[in-house]
């Protein structure tokens, strides 16, 4: 049987709005020129190696970073100044991640942002207890690029999205106008 020429058109045009969503999909997690607006994150983590990975990865997305490395600092810091974004391990020397998250919780006049709490434990239950508590969100080491730059883009703008071409100039020109 052959297809007649509005089912040919209807699934060319699924096709190609399949296709883009794919690139950019791809794009968006494997561009090496995402950036989000000027942006400062306060990064409490006591693993110097996790430090230094996690720096490396918001440095190349444009993130401006500060480090805590214990949770008694990371929650002086965390009270005294303003950060777009606040990313916290969970085991933490002096305070956890959540004793933070909770003694920050109590402060009165502090506008908190987001608060992701970093772990190894991924376990729903950890998961449940985090949410509960008040964590924006959390992500489970070891982190990869593209589940952070997902998270991040969950309260953090872009700077530049990446370009894709428009479809409609593409199925214009497929159906010849």
């Amino acid at each position: 049987s052959s297809l007649s020429p509005a089912s040919l058109m209807t699934l060319l045009i699924n096709s190609l709005i399949k296709q883009e969503q794919k690139t950019t999909d791809e794009k968006l997690i494997s561009s090496e020129n995402i950036r989000f607006e000027k942006s400062k994150i306060l990064l409490i983590e006591d693993d110097v190696i996790n430090q230094r990975v996690m720096e490396r990865m918001l440095n190349k997305l444009g993130i401006e970073v500060e480090i805590a490395t214990n949770g008694t600092d990371g929650f002086n810091l965390a009270s005294k100044n303003n950060y777009d974004l606040i990313l916290t391990d969970y085991h933490l020397p002096g305070k956890s991640g959540l004793n933070i998250l909770e003694e920050l919780k109590k402060l009165k006049g502090k506008k908190l942002p987001p608060i992701i709490i970093l772990t190894a434990n991924a376990l729903e239950e950890h998961k449940e207890k985090f949410m509960s508590i008040g964590a924006a969100h959390y992500l489970v080491k070891p982190i990869n690029f593209s589940s952070l730059i997902n998270t991040l883009s969950k309260w953090l703008k872009f700077s530049n999205k990446p370009q894709t071409k428009k479809l409609a100039i593409v199925v214009m020109l497929v159906i010849g106008i």
